[in-house]
């Protein structure tokens, strides 16, 4: 049996049956902020925290060389790293915890990588070691559209189902 758990910076979904998680999900845009100070206070809240699974947004690529990344590495495996619209590191990223998960499968896709290559979806298939069962786990961003234009967005959440229906 497969179950589904949505990490989103817009959107929190999940469908838990029997195994409790512990998630969390962050924007961690950085551009034009103190990038070491930052990474340090946000490894500080994911660590108060322990979460079994961490969806991350709007990583630059100072981000993927920052003490957080190399934290989060720690004990959990990465999916993002050279999954970017053009072979570069993902704007986004997926950590699990590798002592609870088993890496089964992951993938990336990219809603309009032309017009803003941080906006898609980079996921994972997890086997949990301990009940068997297989997980998969999706980091998306959705884009908010010109003017706040929720057209983009909703037509993105349909690519999404699309995607993971496939």
């Amino acid at each position: 049996m497969r179950r589904f758990l949505f990490l989103a910076q817009v959107f929190l979904a999940f469908v838990l049956q029997a195994a409790p998680y512990r998630f969390l999900t962050l924007n961690v845009w950085g551009e034009g902020t103190n990038q070491t100070a930052r990474g340090e206070a946000e490894g500080t809240f994911i660590n108060a925290h322990d979460p079994d699974l961490v969806s991350l947004q709007e990583l630059t690529p100072e981000f993927w060389a920052s003490k957080l990344v190399r934290w989060m590495s720690k004990g959990r495996d990465v999916v993002g790293e050279k999954l970017g619209p053009r072979g570069e590191d993902a704007a986004l990223a997926l950590f699990f915890r590798r002592e609870r998960f088993e890496l089964v499968r992951k993938g990336a896709k990219w809603f309009c990588p032309e017009r803003d290559p941080q906006k898609g979806v980079v996921w994972a298939e997890l086997k949990d070691r301990t009940s068997g069962e297989r997980l998969l786990v999706y980091s998306t961003q959705l884009e908010e559209g010109p003017d706040g234009d929720e057209k983009v967005r909703v037509a993105e959440a349909k690519m999404l189902l699309k995607e993971i229906a496939a």
